[in-house]
C-alpha cells in the first residue's frame, strides 16, 4: 500500500473537483495508485517535467512521482491536460 500526498496545487485542485462530475473518476484514480504494487507501471514518465502522468480518461491527468524507500506518492496536479500541461 502506497501513501498518497498532495502538494499545494494539487490540494488546491481537490478543492476545486470536490463537486465535480469527475470526482468518482479520481476517487478510483486515486484508489488505484495507493494500491498498486508499483506506480510507475501505472503512469507515463516525463522526462521534461521528472515526474509520471497517469491517464484516468482521455482529458484527465494527474502528475505525480514515486518515492520508493517510503512507500510515497507525491501528486503534483491533477486535472484536464491543458491544465496540467499548461498548454492552450
Amino acid at each position: 500500500m502506497w501513501f498518497l500526498h498532495f502538494d499545494k496545487e494539487a490540494q488546491r485542485q481537490l478543492k476545486k473537483i470536490a463537486k465535480s462530475p469527475d470526482k468518482p473518476l479520481y476517487d478510483k484514480a486515486f484508489r488505484e495508485l495507493q494500491y498498486s504494487i508499483d506506480p510507475t507501471k501505472l503512469g507515463v514518465f516525463k522526462a521534461g517535467l521528472k515526474c509520471y502522468a497517469f491517464e484516468i480518461n482521455k482529458p484527465l491527468r494527474i502528475l505525480y512521482s514515486v518515492f520508493s524507500t517510503e512507500n510515497v506518492v507525491l501528486i503534483h496536479d491533477l486535472g484536464g491536460h491543458k491544465q496540467v500541461y499548461g498548454k492552450g
